[in-house]
This record gives C-alpha cells, structure tokens and sequence, in this order.
C-alpha cells in the first residue's frame, strides 16, 4: 500500500489503502526509464516498440510524430487497422516522408507472452539483445511455423527471413493454430 508518490505507475495513488504491484530490479530499485532509437526509412518501415510506455502518450500519433500513417495487423479480422495504443507484443507499418530517427521512452520490456491467431500475425520484440527465432517459446509446442518469420528491409523495400527478433523491428509470425508466444 502507498500513501505517497513514487516513480510513474500506470494507475496512480487514489485512496488510503489503495494497492499497486510494481516490479523492482533484482537490488530492490525501481526500473529506471530507458530510450529506444528506431530509425525509419522513406517509405514504409515495419517496427515495434519495446517498451511500456506513458498512457497519456502512447497514441500513434504521440509515439510516430510526423508519420504519415500508422497500421498494425488485425489477424481475426485479416485486415489493417489503425490502433488506438502502441504496445510492446504488437508489430507496427509505419510510414514516413523522409529518412528520420524516432526516441521513444518508456521501461523496457525484456519478456512478453501474448496470443496469436491461427495464421499471420504481425508481432514487437523485446528491449535488449536480439532472440534467436529457434527460441521463441510456443503453447501449444509446434504452433509456429518453422522458418515463417519474416522481417521487411525498408531499404531494399522486400521481406526477409528471420534468424533473430532484434529490439524496435517488428515481424510476421506464421501460427498453424491460436496459441501463446
């Protein structure tokens, strides 16, 4: 219970015995903010951001400033839609005008487990060293398919397969039936 303020919770101290979970670093510190470069190139860039990020700015336009447009992939509907936030699980097509870097800040995420539908899905990495693909962990065992990771080159604007899941790239999963990643 905290009857104070500390650090930037995502639902902030509201009544007297008001509860929160927080998640400390293994010294007992509070995780410190981090920033994450994502470098876009003209065109369409295919990203992710992993990082949980202020609520009161997670919005496309308040994390991609200056792009011209922003869709993830609705796998149950099979179609691009334009999200209402940008979170970590997610992968991201991002267009922009012209070459530019974008920081974003936020507490890193270094692990993550969401759901997939049966087919593609287009999914975020993780903050710090890339995962080898050969790592990713599937439930049900098998639901991925192998060697159907993809990743899209902005500069040779063609999707290649992935060995790895590098922080900020975002990627196409292919899943034989709805599962955990």
């Amino acid at each position: 219970v905290s009857w104070g303020d500390w650090g930037t919770p995502l639902r902030a101290f509201n009544v007297a015995t008001d509860a929160f979970v927080v998640k400390l670093n293994v010294d007992g510190t509070l995780p410190s903010e981090v920033s994450v470069d994502l470098d876009l190139a003209t065109g369409w860039n295919m990203v992710s951001v992993p990082l949980t990020l202020d609520p009161e700015a997670d919005s496309p336009g308040d994390v991609f400033t200056g792009a011209v447009a922003v869709y993830t992939w609705d796998p149950t509907l099979k179609s691009y839609v334009t999200p209402d936030e940008i979170v970590p699980e997610v992968g991201y097509w991002v267009a922009v005008t012209e070459n530019k870097t974008i920081t974003v800040t936020g507490m890193p995420v270094t692990e993550w487990t969401d759901g997939l539908a049966s087919g593609w899905n287009m999914c975020g990495s993780v903050y710090g060293d890339p995962v080898d693909v050969a790592d990713l962990a599937d439930n049900p065992s098998g639901s991925i398919l192998d060697g159907a990771v993809y990743w899209w080159n902005p500069t040779g604007k063609s999707y290649s397969t992935a060995d790895q899941i590098e922080e900020g790239k975002g990627y196409w999963i292919a899943a034989t039936q709805t599962c955990d990643l």
